[in-house]
């Protein structure tokens, strides 16, 4: 999956619920904070300016596995660990 600036989680995937699953591994600010009236509620931005290139690729790895999880399994609770990679 790529996000590009202007592109938005897939599905219903609320970029809150993401950040939860992840907030232990991966850094990132739900789009929501950034828009008004909610309008970013399935975006996320990501800053990586001071961040070494293993790690970005480690977090992007984390996230993208997350996102997997809720694409599989989109009623889990939030708060629920992602299930361990295959």
């Amino acid at each position: 999956m790529t996000l590009g600036p202007r592109q938005v989680l897939p599905g219903e995937m609320a970029a809150l619920e993401l950040l939860v699953d992840v907030a232990a591994e991966v850094g990132f600010c739900p789009g929501s904070v950034f828009c008004l009236e909610n309008s970013g509620k399935h975006a996320a931005r990501i800053a990586f300016g001071a961040t070494a290139p293993p790690a970005i690729a480690r977090g992007v790895g984390r996230l993208a596995r997350a996102v997997r999880e809720r694409l599989r399994n989109p009623t889990r609770p939030p708060h629920a660990a992602p299930a361990p990679a295959p």
